[in-house]
């Protein structure tokens, strides 16, 4: 490219924000009796609450504050985030402060929010008890 050409080139910064309900150790014996699927307890690998505060406060908290910054220092910087409806309801439901995060991205005009499905399908591995 000659230093007179007008051709831009841009980067799209595309991020995907997703956490799936976990469901809780559930056998057999519990069919037809016992329908809270979702509610494992606290300090167990299937816990909701624990896994979406520990991955949020690791996460998306430091990537949120980071891309604030990068819209603060760079007017011509953009970005677009897919969003699905299970972390939305995590988030309102166990890390607030982190919804209001994304909130204040998106408040900026800057950040542009991709149609996403509520349940995104992803590949479930099982592990061994």
């Amino acid at each position: 490219m000659s230093e007179q050409s007008t051709d831009k080139r841009a980067i799209v910064l595309y991020l995907h924000v997703h956490q799936p309900f976990r469901v809780r150790h559930y056998t057999i014996f519990d069919a037809g009796r016992n329908h809270d699927y979702f509610d494992a307890p606290s300090g167990s690998r299937e816990n909701n609450a624990d896994i979406v505060r520990k991955v949020a406060h690791k996460s998306y908290v430091p990537t949120n504050e980071r891309l604030m910054r990068m819209i603060e220092h760079n007017p011509k910087f953009k970005l677009s985030l897919s969003i699905t409806g299970t972390i939305l309801e995590q988030l309102e439901t166990y890390a607030p402060d982190v919804l209001k995060s994304f909130q204040d991205l998106v408040a900026t005009g800057r950040v542009e929010i991709v149609g996403e499905t509520y349940h995104h399908s992803a590949r479930v591995f099982l592990q061994p008890r």
